[in-house]
């Protein structure tokens, strides 16, 4: 039989599925769903299913829009644009791929002699944010990117009467890029401020922007902060997600990161090993000495530190079994 995936957040009997069975829903609603959302967000939990399932459901559903409205179309482009956005969600190895995709999109657009619908402005947002960020990995000028996104707004402005939270998070992703980090932070915190007005609290993206907007108090020196954003960070990750899911290990890998910043390294290699647990799926592995791992912390600046440290030593550098226990108690003694 087919093999079962966990493609979302959904616990319980939801939580796995057939990527066959995913098809056969994308195939009975791609057609009435203007934006085609059913081939990049479960409809039951609201999140975005997972990179490749993604990549699949889109390229099925610009196979079915390819036939059923020609390459022409308003519903190709949004197929396109899905596919695109796919593809930047794997990894930046396929920001080329990305890119491609949004311009073919793009030109459909360009070529609609009687406008756009009002219904397919979303669309033209998503295309506008997919390419600023695949503009981002090939290294293009942050001004085009911040042109890209700033028209992003205008659009959300001309159609909705409100800003677009997904521009503002990447406009803030850019400006932390290049220094400007309070300014970055602000933008977060706005984009926060809408989407739990919209949405709720425990919508997904307020865990993805608790994070974001704890590192930028760790860029701004503010430690203490960076750590109590976090573990807010977790709780909503472990409300909305469950135990463990993906987002649960990042936040666990970032609040770690916090934690040596304020000198607590046991807190830090506890939320550490968690996180690898959690990332790789096993319950303990061989490693190095924890004293190895901390070294190495000190002068790594990476996002969730902790996981990339405990990847790299975990899988390159084995020495003893019984990493949880070690790890600790080595951890207290130092």
């Amino acid at each position: 039989g087919q093999e079962l995936s966990s493609p979302c957040a959904c616990r319980g009997s939801l939580r796995f599925v057939h990527l066959g069975c995913l098809r056969q829903f994308c195939e009975a609603h791609v057609e009435s769903d203007i934006l085609q959302e059913v081939v990049w967000r479960c409809p039951t939990c609201r999140v975005q299913y997972t990179s490749s399932i993604f990549v699949a459901l889109a390229s099925h559903a610009l196979e079915l829009c390819e036939a059923s409205y020609g390459t022409a179309s308003l519903e190709y482009a949004v197929a396109l644009v899905n596919l695109g956005n796919a593809y930047g969600s794997v990894g930046p190895g396929n920001a080329e791929s990305q890119k491609q995709l949004l311009e073919s999109a793009m030109a459909i657009v360009e070529h609609q002699s009687n406008g756009i619908p009002f219904e397919y402005f979303p669309m033209l947002q998503k295309m506008f944010q997919g390419l600023a960020h695949a503009l981002h990995i090939l290294g293009a000028d942050s001004e085009v990117q911040i042109d890209m996104l700033l028209h992003c707004q205008r659009i959300s402005e001309e159609a909705y009467g409100q800003t677009d939270p997904q521009s503002m998070v990447m406009l803030g992703d850019i400006y932390v890029r290049i220094g400007m980090l309070q300014y970055g932070r602000d933008l977060y915190l706005q984009a926060l401020d809408i989407y739990v007005a919209l949405y709720g609290p425990d919508y997904p993206q307020v865990v993805f922007l608790l994070m974001k907007i704890g590192v930028a108090h760790g860029k701004l020196g503010d430690f203490m902060q960076k750590r109590t954003i976090l573990e807010e960070a977790l709780r909503r990750a472990l409300h909305v997600f469950g135990s463990e899911h993906t987002e649960v290990g990042l936040a666990l890998a970032n609040l770690g990161s916090a934690s040596m910043d304020v000198g607590r390294r046991a807190d830090a290699v506890c939320f550490w090993w968690r996180a690898y647990c959690i990332l790789k799926g096993e319950e303990d592995r061989d490693a190095v000495t924890v004293g190895e791992l901390l070294d190495e912390a000190r002068d790594c600046e990476k996002a969730a530190l902790g996981t990339w440290l405990l990847h790299s030593a975990l899988c390159e550098k084995p020495m003893k079994a019984g990493l949880g226990g070690q790890l600790l108690r080595a951890a207290l003694a130092g």
